[in-house]
């Protein structure tokens, strides 16, 4: 039975990261928003230099469109952008209730999280609109397990605790994990930690009764 709801966003290069009365709402409604990097432009930005570039990128002859990496590097990096949005922007501050999960594993936000953490104690720009230090509202967010190696998921479940990862694919698109339950296994985590990854974070996060714990109609 699944009683909450998710609001999937897609984002973008100079697009605004859920936006102010988005994420009040979900805050309210206590619903699990899913943040995906994707490269390319929206109408809003379509003319933009930045939207033009993206659209070279994925058409021409250079390596970044010939290799494909928009979408091996840049769909993560969208991630990690919007994850270290969230953070500086001070959202997580405003919206105790709201509940992210950042797909790709988080992009490079894990693994850069040494870097954010010192950044915010030595640079006065990053207090404009965060009030307290990087690690509280990272804490907060979630991230599912699309980091396509054992070591990198072992990494973030390190950063992150296990409490705040979940199970993904990335299915049906060709960059998915075909073995996702593998992944974990080989990431050489605790008994508990593969259970909340595998099952039990989601079913707290949706809220999802357990066959077993239902009620007679």
């Amino acid at each position: 039975m699944l009683t909450s709801s998710i609001l999937m966003v897609l984002i973008r290069p100079r697009v605004a990261i859920v936006p102010g009365p988005c994420a009040a709402v979900a805050s309210m409604r206590g619903t699990v928003t899913m943040i995906v990097g994707r490269l390319g432009p929206t109408p809003q930005v379509r003319r933009s230099t930045s939207a033009r570039w993206c659209a070279r990128c994925r058409t021409g002859s250079s390596d970044w469109a010939r290799s494909r990496l928009w979408n091996l590097i840049q769909n993560p990096l969208d991630t990690t952008i919007a994850g270290a949005s969230l953070i500086f922007g001070g959202v997580l501050e405003r919206h105790l209730g709201l509940t992210i999960c950042l797909a790709h594993g988080g992009g490079f936000l894990p693994y850069n999280l040494g870097r954010l953490t010192r950044g915010r104690l030595v640079r006065s720009e990053t207090g404009v609109a965060m009030a307290g230090f990087v690690e509280e509202p990272f804490g907060r967010l979630y991230f599912d397990t699309i980091t396509h190696a054992s070591s990198a998921l072992r990494l973030l479940v390190e950063e992150a605790t296990a409490e705040h990862v979940l199970l993904g694919t990335d299915f049906p698109f060709d960059m998915a994990d075909p073995r996702p339950l593998e992944t974990v296994r080989q990431a050489d985590l605790s008994d508990q930690a593969r259970a909340l990854i595998v099952r039990g974070n989601a079913e707290c996060l949706l809220k999802i009764v357990p066959a077993g714990e239902r009620g007679g109609g």
